[in-house]
């Protein structure tokens, strides 16, 4: 009886979930969109911290932290729908924001799947202070929760 009530609510969010909107953002698909140089996720990081401005109040602070940072590849390659997921300061995400505005357009992979989604974790950190460890699995975790919430609540 489990077993059949298992398999009757999965097909009921399956069908819900094919019904809910008209553009599916899909994530993880391979091979994922990538900024011109290519190099994956390292590089986008990479970019996003070269384009990143320290805001001034965090910098007097001496503030150091992470901040996850959401955003879409369109299949024609634009960034669109960036939000942040968690930030230990407000203007520090603000700042993370700005940056990926400015990401240069991908180069779009197999544009017949439609947006894909990606997460990142920018670090914040002045030269000379504690270094800051990668994100634990737990991080992970309730950042993609946080993400889900966010794009559940923007629908």
């Amino acid at each position: 009886m489990k077993c059949l009530t298992v398999f009757l609510l999965a097909g009921f969010f399956c069908g819900a979930a094919k019904r809910a909107a008209a553009q599916i953002t899909y994530c993880p698909i391979y091979p994922m969109p990538e900024l011109p140089g290519g190099g994956g996720l390292p590089a986008i990081v990479a970019a996003i911290q070269q384009r990143l401005l320290y805001p001034p109040q965090a910098l007097r602070a001496n503030a150091s932290g992470r901040v996850f940072v959401s955003f879409t590849v369109a299949p024609g390659g634009q960034v669109q729908e960036i939000f942040v997921v968690k930030a230990f300061r407000r203007d520090c995400g603000l700042a993370v924001v700005r940056a990926v505005r400015r990401l240069p357009r991908f180069q779009p992979r197999l544009a017949r799947y439609g947006n894909v989604r990606y997460m990142a974790p920018i670090t914040f950190r002045i030269e000379g202070s504690k270094p800051i460890g990668p994100p634990s699995r737990q991080e992970y975790q309730q950042m993609a929760r946080r993400a889900a919430e966010l794009r559940n609540s923007t629908r």
